[in-house]
């Protein structure tokens, strides 16, 4: 199933299931391909956002906060619903 505007694609959900964004061929579950700066943005109406991105080769950037609009944010890290690591905005 292809997704886009005139003869521009845009999205895919290939046979197997998988999900191409800027892509026509996802070699994964979810593959997103950007040309600039890929980017996962998750975002809240009632708070700020967060993204996962890659704006260099062999580089991944994790933010939270980005828009520095919340206080005191943190990144934590679960495994087997425990908390095993945290990294905080500030002390």
């Amino acid at each position: 199933m292809n997704f886009g505007i005139g003869t521009s694609e845009y999205m895919r959900i290939d046979s197997s299931g998988k999900v191409g964004i800027g892509t026509s061929s996802p070699a994964a579950e979810i593959h997103l391909d950007g040309t600039a700066s890929p980017e996962l943005r998750l975002e809240s109406s009632s708070g700020p956002y967060s993204f996962i991105s890659s704006n260099t080769v062999g580089s991944i950037e994790i933010s939270a906060d980005a828009g520095n609009t919340g206080s005191s944010s943190n990144i934590a890290f679960s495994l087997d619903a425990s908390e095993v690591m945290r990294i905080k905005g500030s002390n």
